[in-house]
């Protein structure tokens, strides 16, 4: 059926072995990049570690560009000193021998290279004031480990200065900018649900993706947004990133699309990696209903009243629910309420019987999230820490957080249902 054939082997005493052969088509879900387009550049390369000038070595002799390498800052000296006007130089942010940025200073003001697109080397641990990069001159950076797909990107883009702007819209009718086609990716139930009462509460039109490869597999041209959980299976919210602007890049003509990841992780590099992987803006989990319309309203050039403070944790934040109320009506926040009670109990009886750490942490991930958007604090707490353990391998001193997350989800379930009865 596929062109192929089956066959057996078999020995006595021994057991059997099975063979097969099927024809395959090469996969095209990553675009192909273009061989020409770099043809001819002059490159510097100046990065300490040998394998990954080995690495960008191949690459270039597959665009064919011409290239350079030093190791060190003083191999560099001697590189530019030969006369030699390069186009591209690429220099690695942890230099062996002396400060890359007072290395790209002094190419910046070299009479021969100050022409040069400079592009830095980076990785999440080193951080470098973007600021300070503007100031240099230095026109992209690249995050480590090197990516050919990225790499080609960067190089192209220095070059053309091509970058992809985001969509724009004149601000002079804020009620029609705020009717927006949103896409949201998100995996979570629950988190979905939130995500279209909160945007269909600001008054946007919403279709739900529950991964990154439905997204790849959606015709992304009919959205103005992208909406983007971070984590999510088969496919994550980084690698569809990837892959869209990689696709925007290697289609003439292909339009920009705006996408804002929500994340549960608030660590600095946790953002850098998004904003890395090509998204444009950020939001924090749970959602908040003031921060989401921030994020929305930013590439409109609009910007509403900064949201209050944080409240403490307790066990049930009703300021979290007030935003699926509308006008006094709570039909939708009735919905969103025994959706999440019935969701959680079952998922909770789940996690009693589970003993696969990976899955754990799956569920308890969900959980934490959910219960957040639901203002269920102390209950989002109690997943969080199971979700620290379950990464960790460590599921034997877990009974005693099973048991304090089914006393907390038995008194948030009786103070929803207490507030929905009023």
């Amino acid at each position: 059926m596929m062109g192929g054939r089956m066959w057996l082997e078999s020995v006595p005493g021994e057991g059997s072995t099975f063979h097969f052969t099927v024809l395959l088509e090469s996969s095209t879900d990553e675009p192909q990049i273009p061989d020409n387009e770099l043809e001819g550049r002059k490159l510097l390369v100046v990065v300490p570690n040998d394998f990954a000038r080995e690495a960008i070595a191949q690459y270039a002799n597959e665009w064919r560009i011409n290239l350079t390498t030093a190791a060190t800052g003083e191999g560099a000296r001697q590189r530019l000193n030969e006369h030699k006007e390069f186009d591209l130089i690429l220099v690695d942010l942890t230099l062996d021998d002396e400060d890359s940025l007072d290395l790209i200073q002094e190419i910046q003001t070299h009479q021969t290279h100050r022409e040069a697109k400079t592009i830095l080397l980076t990785s999440r641990r080193h951080k470098v004031d973007p600021g300070l990069l503007l100031t240099l001159g230095v026109a992209g950076t690249l995050l480590k480990p090197l990516r050919r797909s990225r790499l080609h990107q960067i190089l192209l883009n220095a070059i053309t200065g091509d970058l992809p702007a985001p969509k724009s819209v004149e601000p002079s009718n804020a009620a029609i900018h705020r009717s927006l086609r949103i896409l949201v990716a998100e995996d979570n139930p629950i988190n979905q649900r939130v995500a279209t009462l909160q945007l269909n509460q600001l008054g946007h039109k919403v279709e739900l993706c529950d991964d990154g490869q439905s997204v790849l597999d959606t015709d992304i041209s009919r959205f103005d947004m992208i909406l983007m959980d971070c984590q999510m299976p088969n496919i994550d919210g980084l690698e569809a990133t990837r892959t869209i602007r990689q696709r925007e890049q290697a289609i003439p003509g292909q339009q920009y699309i705006y996408i804002i990841a929500m994340t549960a992780n608030t660590q600095e590099d946790d953002r850098n990696a998004c904003l890395e992987a090509g998204m444009d803006d950020f939001i924090s989990k749970p959602v908040q209903l003031k921060e989401l319309e921030s994020a929305l309203n930013k590439p409109l050039g609009l910007e509403p009243e900064p949201d209050p403070a944080n409240p403490s944790t307790v066990l049930l934040d009703e300021s979290q629910l007030d935003q699926f109320r509308v006008k006094d009506n709570d039909d939708m926040l009735r919905e969103l309420v025994f959706m999440y009670l019935s969701e959680t109990d079952g998922q909770i009886g789940s996690l009693q019987t589970q003993q696969d750490p990976d899955s754990v942490a799956r569920i308890a991930h969900q959980l934490k999230g959910s219960s957040a958007n639901l203002g269920a604090r102390q209950l989002a707490d109690a997943f969080s820490r199971l979700e620290a353990m379950a990464n960790l391998g460590d599921l034997g001193g877990t009974g005693e957080l099973m048991e304090e997350i089914q006393g907390t989800f038995d008194r948030t379930r009786v103070k929803l249902n207490a507030l929905l009865d009023q």
